[in-house]
């Protein structure tokens, strides 16, 4: 016998050994990997001069894509087909988009000192998902000995960085938003989750990461040129894999 023939029938037999539905009882520990991605972009929602002249632009694309990998700890308990448990995991995130639009030419500055024509901007954005933590109940049910479909729910803690740059060459004048760090938001979702041999689990999510929308505001106060501002939606989406051990 060939060793793909062993090794495919070691493989198969632990995919079809029947596994009890107390194996997703108990504490456990977990590595996770995924892939997150926001909405595509940032629509603006207030703005005056540039705005007001129609040059400004509609929008930045600026949804975060990328992925993660993290850890997880956790307890469940199985009563007959039904199981209810409390996880909590970490996730370093590489999401990251940045955009950016430049205007030559010449535009019309309605709110400078002498209004007239003005040579071009530039306008850049980037955004950024450095890690994300969640705390999460899970609820589910196991339709066979060795399969767990569940829904959970709870509250997710994530390090955004964000910026947008508005830079007027003409009157060499530039100003930039930033908000980073910890925001608070809630987290939804869902997953499959199937036991092998000898305490050992594999798992597909996944999971809606959702926080309070934003706006970002440049120019706020410069007399000469009123307040543009985009509104940024942080919220995204996230599929994840995991390998799982129980004690």
């Amino acid at each position: 016998m060939g060793l793909k023939a062993v090794i495919g029938g070691l493989f198969a037999g632990l995919l079809a050994m029947p596994a009890q539905a107390e194996q997703f009882s108990g504490f456990y520990v977990g590595i996770l990997g995924g892939y997150s991605w926001q909405n595509s972009t940032s629509p603006i929602v207030q703005g005056a001069g540039l705005a007001m002249a129609g040059y400004y632009p509609s929008q930045l694309e600026i949804g975060a894509k990328g992925g993660s990998i993290g850890a997880m700890l956790g307890y469940g308990a199985t009563v007959d087909n039904w199981y209810s448990g409390l996880e909590a995991d970490f996730s370093f995130s590489f999401a990251k988009a940045s955009d950016s639009h430049v205007q030559k030419g010449i535009i019309l500055l309605p709110n400078a000192p002498q209004p007239g024509i003005y040579d071009g901007f530039t306008i850049d954005g980037s955004n950024n998902v450095n890690w994300y933590s969640t705390v999460r109940g899970r609820f589910g049910w196991t339709p066979f000995s060795n399969s767990l479909l569940y829904g959970t729910a709870g509250v997710v803690f994530v390090d955004y960085d964000t910026q947008v740059s508005l830079a007027l060459e003409t009157w060499q004048r530039q100003d930039t938003f930033r908000r980073r760090g910890p925001r608070v938001g809630a987290v939804f979702g869902g997953g499959l989750e199937y036991a092998l041999l000898n305490r050992w689990r594999v798992r597909a999510e996944y999971l809606y990461i959702h926080s309070e929308a934003f706006e970002a505001a440049v120019f706020q106060n410069w007399r000469w040129f009123a307040k543009n501002s985009y509104q940024m939606e942080p919220s995204f989406h996230t599929a994840r894999i995991a390998v799982v051990y129980g004690f």
